[in-house]
């Protein structure tokens, strides 16, 4: 194992990917963050250097753009690191018919094509040091069959069955993948979206998670367990039996005939 622990973040300015880094960097960890916000980016560097006093580099990128990608790709290809975590991500809402396909294309980008060139370029590197962990940051998305949310959810889906597939051909390497899949989280990515798609005020305070819990229970789980698919809370288990196994389809299904008769009448 490397005796210099660095971990890239992507998504690092806020959120989910802001947690990871104040708690990697709690253990040590020199950070590279990557987002699309240099604003945020410069201030998470700034406070996290201050109360760590660990090494905080920052790349600006968008990783919906393929030039972005590529330049964060090859900084990954050139170090060490030894922990990935890919959380970079965002949220449509809408009918899939009716949702632009500039947002579907983006989500493809950002969900599934830039982490599995990031999980590509630090694996090599990882197993040579017999070390390494990969957390892909998923949702219970992946699971359930949510209405206004097609994009999202597929792509979801995409990382956990790519997280659950590499950690099969990584047995042995010293490398674990986690797969983390929680449910509504208090970030900023459900407040980006019309209320009119999706109003956060409708789901009830006891199904949402603070980032720092949710990013916890993570380490915690990569260490003890060699399970790659982790959802992380009682609750959001009985939300992906609700809304994923067949019996949840079903009611879904008569719930949304019944809204759309009452909607013709």
């Amino acid at each position: 194992m490397m005796t210099t622990k660095i971990s890239l973040i992507t998504g690092g300015a806020s959120g989910i990917g802001l947690a990871f880094a104040e708690q990697l960097a709690s253990r040590g960890h020199n950070l590279i963050l990557v987002d699309k916000s240099a604003d945020g980016l410069g201030r998470a560097g700034v406070d996290i250097r201050q109360r760590y006093r660990v090494q905080v580099d920052t790349l600006t990128a968008d990783l919906a753009d393929a030039s972005d990608v590529e330049m964060v790709e090859q900084k990954i290809s050139d170090i060490d690191i030894n922990v990935l975590v890919n959380n970079a991500g965002f949220c449509t809402a809408g009918m899939f018919t009716e949702a632009p396909l500039k947002g579907q294309l983006d989500l493809i980008a950002v969900h599934c094509i830039a982490p599995m060139r990031f999980c590509k370029a630090a694996i090599p590197r990882m197993m040579e040091h017999h070390y390494g962990r990969i957390i892909n940051v998923c949702s219970i998305s992946a699971f359930c069959r949510f209405p206004r949310t097609v994009g999202y959810s597929a792509t979801k889906g995409y990382l956990w069955i790519m997280s659950e597939c590499l950690q099969v051909e990584l047995v042995g390497s010293g490398v674990k993948v986690q797969a983390l899949c929680p449910g509504w989280v208090r970030t900023n990515i459900n407040a980006a979206l019309p209320k009119d798609t999706f109003d956060a005020s409708k789901i009830p305070g006891f199904l949402w998670t603070e980032p720092r819990d949710l990013v916890e229970m993570s380490l915690r789980a990569l260490e003890r367990s060699n399970r790659v698919l982790f959802i992380p809370r009682l609750r959001d288990k009985i939300v992906v039996l609700a809304f994923g196994s067949r019996i949840g389809l079903k009611l879904l299904a008569i719930y949304r005939r019944i809204r759309f008769a009452i909607a013709r009448r």
